[in-house]
């Protein structure tokens, strides 16, 4: 009986483990879809802003190709922002509370060296990760809101993993 029972368990666990990682792989392919559409406006609009950047450098305008370029930098570094790991599913999480946390006003800093492929279950990550991060967040909006950071640092090692 408690064999079966234990089986049980363990089956419960593996779907669950399954149903967040589809979650979590659904919402980063959603993420990657719409840091594409980023990057393709970027580029057009960065025609745009060329030709007005030439314009301005032909009438000898100074301050408007600084105010250009500091515009420009700003939507290059943007989209470079949402890339915290290598791994697909740890950057998916970390995104998605990222932006959970921007919401809340609370700072939010990563500092994330994972391989795209580590020996953790993309489940047991998803999971993880998800609860420490809800937490932190929660914990957040009980102080200050000038107080409120969370700061994650992860480092896998290549040879740890896989």
């Amino acid at each position: 009986m408690i064999e079966q029972y234990t089986i049980v368990a363990e089956k419960q666990h593996e779907e669950e483990l399954m149903q967040h990682e589809v979650a979590y792989r659904e919402e980063y392919y959603r993420d990657m879809e719409r840091y594409q559409e980023q990057i393709q406006d970027i580029r057009h609009d960065m025609k745009n802003r060329l030709a007005g950047l030439l314009d301005a450098a032909e009438q000898g305008d100074n301050k408007e190709i600084q105010d250009k370029i500091q515009e420009m930098f700003g939507d290059i570094q943007s989209a470079g922002e949402m890339m915290y790991s290598a791994n697909p599913v740890l950057n998916s999480i970390l995104k998605v509370k990222s932006v959970k946390a921007y919401e809340q006003g609370i700072r939010f800093e990563v500092s994330a060296f994972v391989p795209k492929k580590v020996s953790v279950e993309n489940g047991d990550m998803g999971v993880l990760y998800g609860n420490l991060l809800d937490n932190a967040i929660e914990a957040c909006l009980r102080i200050e809101q000038e107080k409120r950071f969370i700061t994650v640092e992860t480092n896998i090692r290549m040879e740890s993993c896989c």
